[in-house]
């Protein structure tokens, strides 16, 4: 089938900062929603508002529903980290702490898949630690790393199957409307150090913003058309 696949972020909410440490938090029931917005609208539904979408963040053309009035059968659902993340540390907290969850029409088939970090990806990176940018550097220079576990292999099948198949129906249809729900069911906070100026022996150190330590995520769908249209069309 084609590709089904939606791009959810999580900003968190910068306080105090400059001469204090500064925290960025992710309240608890920040929540966010994949294939809640098409290729054109806002992106707020999926945590980054105020962008509008393109064929890069997802390939639905009408949020919540099937490209072409086709039904498809769901049997896997991957979660991975996109290139844009640098702060380990507040990923990791994420993935332990947020919950993700299959919506059809609202909330009248309402289905837990668990834990983000009970979701692999079914491709992407592939390391045991990642830049870090709310941890100071070291006296000599350079960045920082948190050492993180990675959400899976990178193998394109390292999916949680969905044996049975779940089926999202063409508009108009039962279980037609679909969302994926991501829910922080903890408020999840990291902190940076105080701004640090630049001096002899003294290697600087400025907090980073909110945007900069958003964590970006890509779900994508796995599965098949059930009753494809004809090879001519």
């Amino acid at each position: 089938m084609d590709p089904y696949y939606t791009r959810v972020s999580f900003v968190p909410i910068l306080t105090a900062g400059g001469a204090a440490p500064a925290v960025y938090t992710v309240a608890s029931g920040a929540i966010v929603r994949g294939f809640s917005y098409a290729i054109g609208s806002d992106m707020g539904p999926g945590g980054n508002p105020g962008v509008f979408a393109q064929a890069c963040d997802t390939n639905i053309v009408t949020a919540g529903k099937t490209i072409g009035g086709r039904a498809v059968e769901i049997q896997g659902i991957s979660c991975q980290f996109t290139p844009f993340n640098r702060s380990a540390s507040l990923a990791a907290n994420l993935f332990t702490n947020t919950s993700m969850r299959l919506l059809f029409n609202g909330s009248e088939t309402n289905i837990l898949l668990g834990p983000l970090y009970m979701v692999p990806g079914g491709n992407g990176f592939y390391s045991t630690n990642g830049e870090d940018l709310s941890q100071e550097p070291a006296i000599p220079g350079g960045k920082s790393f948190f050492g993180a576990y990675t959400n899976g292999l990178p193998g394109r099948d390292n999916v949680p199957k969905i044996r049975e198949g779940i089926i999202w129906q063409p508009e108009g249809e039962s279980d037609s409307s679909l969302v994926i729900q991501l829910t922080p069911e903890r408020n999840i906070s990291v902190q940076a150090p105080a701004n640090e100026a630049a001096a002899a022996g003294i290697r600087g150190y400025v907090q980073p913003t909110a945007q900069a330590m958003t964590v970006d995520l890509m779900l994508q769908l796995h599965g098949r058309i059930v009753g494809p249209r004809s090879h001519i069309v």
